[in-house]
């Protein structure tokens, strides 16, 4: 068991009653703005991006690669921030 689990398993494992529930929806409530935040900013850069992108078309080739290497950056983090949340569910339909 890992320590993120083993922490969590202590701190919830004493909460009983009819608080349980409340705390774990906090708790997934919390999780859920923190994996909104991410896809926000990362779609957020990925907009500026492309309009630089479009800009950098004008200029010149190697400043649009950079760009594109930019917009790829973005797309994985969106792809880790996905992976991460479906496994989290998956973990808390176990």
């Amino acid at each position: 068991m890992s320590k993120n689990k083993k922490r969590e398993a202590k701190k919830k494992s004493y909460i009983v009653g009819p608080f349980k529930e409340a705390m774990d929806n906090v708790d997934i409530f919390g999780t859920n703005m923190y994996y909104s935040y991410y896809y926000h900013n990362a779609i957020e850069n990925m907009i500026k991006i492309e309009d630089e992108y479009q800009e950098a078309l004008l200029e010149s080739e190697e400043a649009a690669i950079e760009k594109i290497k930019s917009l790829d950056f973005y797309k994985e983090v969106l792809d880790m921030v996905t992976d991460l949340k479906l496994k989290a569910e998956e973990e808390d339909h176990q």
